[in-house]
């Protein structure tokens, strides 16, 4: 699935998407702990400048990998 970042339509996130699960004990009765919320993972990332689309997963993994968990909790937020 693919979503593009709130605030800069030029980047293009390839996510996976991990639905949410309820939250169940023994026998399936609800623990009364909140549900695992639906979340997405970052799996590859896009550069759009309006006539190419570039790849640039393994310039961020090579030099600011950190970028990945930043936008993984703008989009999951």
């Amino acid at each position: 699935m693919q979503i593009r970042k709130e605030n800069d339509h030029r980047l293009i996130f390839e996510v996976e998407i991990y639905r949410a699960e309820k939250a169940t004990g023994e026998y399936k009765y609800s623990l009364g702990d909140p549900p695992i919320p639906e979340r997405y993972e970052i799996t590859a990332v896009a550069w759009d400048d309006g006539t190419n689309i570039v790849d640039i997963t393994n310039f961020l993994t090579e030099y600011c990998d950190n970028l990945f968990k930043q936008w993984e909790d703008e989009i999951n937020a």
